[in-house]
């Protein structure tokens, strides 16, 4: 609210005020006029008191600062003005591992300067690390291969130096792609998992089901079960990724298979859903998800899609769960990502990718290389 004393000249034509006057609840009659061709010039000396914003004195926006540390020490967040500089938080440290400063984006190619960034949004950096302990090893002769079960119709694949001497008391973790419709379900559907890259930096059981109709939850907990039982598997760390008509199948799986064995899923990823916006509690709980949807594919999807970011957002437990809003671009496509964060963990992710992206998203996300250290730094020991 402004105060204004001072003297001022109105002009304006007769029997036609100014609306500004008229709300001013200047009495006209009041004052000393002379017309002059038919103008009426008035001499007023008032006090208007009128709402106005000031931006000289306007309160400047809070933003927060969220520090990923990559599995390293919990930084907590930081709260300050829009504008201001960013205080430099405390080292992290990290087993085998030598911090390397705080970045701006996943691929860290944009270092966060201290002494002159100043905070513009709301925003996530990410630690830096570099390994130094024993790299493991991998030789061709390990190298991992899809077999195929013909009477179960499924492909798995085994870690790679699953059978080494050093990693016999191992246990490993298990990532799950389900396909969505009218896919031939064989290896080369798979967004990941399929160079040696990916299955040398995240050892893991890779499960890849088929099926020419709509998915059967029963079947596919009876085929996970009976591979948990034949080989050494992590059960905090079962991963689950759907696209389509799997990504619509990975909530209600999820739900039938905490209903009949307790199992949880550590994370999910799915992908233009469409069905069931929902899950249990204690998956909503204690499970992460990160939701894709291309903003071109249907009304429909995109609506669950939102729906159950809305759901997950509003679930009780994550009510004190800090919400960060960045936009980014890999490749070329555009794409903004909602991330709930909670003691550290990137919890919830949901991310919209712009037009042209519509149904056929299955790959797109997959060029984020950070996806999978998303995922496989995903377990429920952590939650």
């Amino acid at each position: 609210m402004l105060i204004i004393k001072s003297v001022y000249t109105l002009s304006f034509t007769c029997f036609n005020l100014p609306l500004s006057v008229k709300q001013a609840g200047i009495n006209m009659n009041s004052f000393p006029s002379t017309i002059i061709n038919k103008s009426l010039i008035i001499i007023i000396s008032v006090s208007l008191i009128l709402p106005v914003s000031c931006r000289c004195s306007s309160e400047k926006k809070n933003v927060t600062v969220a520090f990923n540390s990559r599995d390293g020490d919990i930084i907590n967040s930081i709260t300050l003005r829009k504008g201001d500089l960013l205080p430099s938080p405390p080292t992290p440290l990290k087993y085998k591992h030598s911090f390397h400063g705080w970045y701006r984006d996943t691929a860290f190619t944009t270092p966060w300067n201290f002494k002159t960034g100043r905070i513009k949004s709301d925003m996530i950096l990410y630690a830096k690390w570099t390994y130094h302990g024993e790299p493991e090893t991998f030789n061709d002769k390990d190298r991992p291969a899809y077999i195929y079960n013909s009477k179960d119709n499924y492909y798995l694949c085994k870690p790679w130096n699953y059978n080494k001497k050093e990693n016999l008391n191992r246990k490993y973790p298990l990532f799950i792609y389900l396909h969505g419709a009218g896919s031939p379900g064989t290896p080369d559907i798979l967004p990941c998992f399929i160079s040696d890259s990916d299955k040398q930096k995240y050892p893991c059981f890779v499960y890849l089901p088929h099926t020419s109709g709509s998915w059967d939850n029963k079947k596919l907990i009876s085929q996970i079960e009976n591979i948990k039982s034949l080989y050494r598997m992590d059960q905090n760390r079962i991963y689950l990724m759907g696209h389509s008509m799997g990504g619509s199948t990975s909530y209600s799986l999820a739900n039938e298979y905490y209903n009949m064995k307790k199992q949880l899923f550590a994370a999910i990823v799915r992908m233009a859903g469409q069905s069931q916006a929902t899950v249990l509690n204690e998956i909503a709980e204690q499970t992460s998800v990160w939701y894709y949807i291309g903003l071109s594919d249907t009304k429909l999807r995109v609506d669950i899609a939102r729906e159950s970011f809305k759901f997950l957002k509003e679930y009780p437990d994550n009510a004190d769960a800090l919400e960060i809003t960045d936009s980014a671009h890999f490749s070329k496509y555009r794409r903004r990502t909602w991330t709930l964060i909670k003691k550290g963990m990137e919890i919830v992710k949901y991310t919209e990718y712009k037009f042209p992206v519509g149904h056929g998203i299955s790959h797109i996300p997959l060029k984020d290389p950070y996806l999978l250290e998303w995922l496989f730094g995903q377990s429920l020991k952590k939650r």
